[in-house]
């Protein structure tokens, strides 16, 4: 394959049973994901007296974990900080957490909610693993 077809993607996946090493700046190849329905997670570090807590992250990693056991390799979750350069563009009047399906806001401003996200994956006619 040439190197000019070759698309790389790296840090931004949250982290899931089978993709512990995500942020270590793992590459995958894009032709892995080719045939992935694609949900982005947007977040932010949360502030507290005992620090920057990055709970969003964490929660998105354990709902990549839940999609993945549901849906195995049909399914490829990204999360995403507020401020990372590779941060989709926000909708207008977007609220965190942003919740996109295949570029499309599934949920603004609300939890992480998986049987919303199964829902709808599964009306994009995503099939459960057996």
């Amino acid at each position: 394959m040439e190197a000019a077809a070759i698309l790389y993607r790296c840090a931004a996946v949250a982290r899931t049973p089978d993709r512990d090493a995500a942020d270590s700046g793992e590459y995958q190849h894009m032709s892995d994901n080719a045939n992935r329905t694609l949900v982005q997670i947007v977040g932010a570090p949360v502030a507290c007296a005992a620090g920057v807590k990055d709970t969003w992250r964490k929660v998105a990693g354990w709902a990549a974990g839940q999609l993945s056991q549901r849906f195995g390799k049909q399914v490829q979750v990204e999360y995403y900080d507020l401020f990372d350069p590779a941060c989709p563009p926000l909708p207008s009047g977007a609220q965190l957490q942003l919740i996109l399906v295949n570029g499309e806001v599934l949920s603004s401003g609300g939890k992480i909610a998986i049987p919303v996200i199964r829902k709808r994956l599964e009306s994009l006619g995503l099939v459960p693993s057996q």
